[in-house]
């Protein structure tokens, strides 16, 4: 760009015709072409080297005994884990409005049944009132099929798109510094094209549009993430570390199953739901109570244990996952 714009039009010609002779093009169309192509070169190899840069990730912190901070709803923590959008964000919310007594879930023998048990309250997260919403709009009980099937599909892709709304345009933005280099870059092929030989508006017109665009998607290339994405997703991964690789501490068993049941949302959103009950059951047991014998309010499917609610979770995934 600065050798054809500092250069007369002759010079410049005879340079780029040379290089490019095998081309057969005329002048003009051969800066359009170059100038094209070095933008869209430009935020190309940037969006590379950026991606490798990324992917040299820190060494995670080790765990601590010190419970941290939750800040977020546990399906904006699963979302803020992945920095993307999970079934486990939906199957959280589903249990997290279970535990406060909104909904109640049932088995059925197609799969599981999901009742309305009071108004859900102003409280809860924006998401957790969206899936609320979308599920009893017809006022009646919601089917989800084990096979994936039925009414829930849409339920899915509304909540999936939802997220990505709601906490996905918060992720990442522009970088600014690597995108005004390229808006520099669109006018010095600017004034290249102009001053070359045989241009006019239809070549300035064709290379502003083909510019424009590249520009378009250069903005979502050069995006780095925010500081939303970096301290949500810190936090997450704090969680996670603490829901998996801390001990439970010995308590009595009315405060293991008040702490268990706080925080089991959040461990199903953060891939952590097995591990975090086996655990409390262990704790429970070593307490003097056995929890196969504890029954939860919110679920019924004619047995008793913590235990069962593995197999929930884990079933209620496969189910949403055979969903497209």
């Amino acid at each position: 760009f600065i050798f054809v714009s500092l250069f007369q039009p002759s010079f410049a010609n005879a340079a780029i015709s040379d290089f490019l002779y095998e081309l057969s093009l005329p002048p003009v169309w051969t800066v359009t072409i170059i100038a094209i192509l070095f933008l869209a070169a430009y935020f190309i190899l940037f969006f590379l080297l950026a991606g490798l840069r990324s992917g040299v990730n820190p060494a995670p912190e080790p765990a601590t005994e010190m419970e941290p901070e939750i800040d977020s709803s546990p399906a904006e923590a699963g979302f803020l884990f992945r920095l993307e959008y999970d079934d486990s964000c939906l199957v959280a919310a589903l249990i997290h409005l279970a535990q406060q007594k909104v909904i109640s879930i049932s088995s059925h023998h197609l799969g599981w049944m999901f009742h309305r048990e009071s108004p859900c309250p102003g409280t809860v997260a924006p998401e957790e009132r969206f899936i609320f919403k979308a599920l009893f709009q017809k006022g009646q009980p919601v089917l989800l099929e084990k096979n994936g099937g039925g009414d829930f599909r849409q339920i899915k892709r509304a909540f999936r798109r939802f997220m990505n709304r709601h906490y996905g345009r918060n992720l990442a933005k522009t970088r600014m510094t690597a995108f005004i280099p390229g808006v520099i870059l669109v006018a010095l092929g600017g004034i290249a094209l102009s001053r070359a030989p045989g241009a006019s508006m239809v070549h300035i017109l064709v290379y502003g549009l083909f510019a424009a665009a590249i520009l378009f998607t250069g903005a979502f290339l050069v995006v780095k993430p925010t500081s939303y994405a970096n301290r949500g997703n810190a936090a997450a991964e704090s969680l996670r570390q603490h829901l998996t690789a801390t001990r439970i501490p010995a308590t009595s068993p009315k405060k293991t199953l008040r702490h268990f049941y706080t925080h089991l949302p959040h461990a199903i959103a953060l891939d952590a739901a097995r591990w975090w009950i086996t655990r409390n059951c262990e704790a429970l047991y070593s307490a003097g109570t056995n929890p196969a014998q504890i029954e939860t309010e919110w679920y019924s499917n004619g047995e008793k244990g913590l235990h069962e609610l593995v197999s929930l979770v884990e079933d209620l995934l496969k189910a949403l996952k055979k969903m497209p």
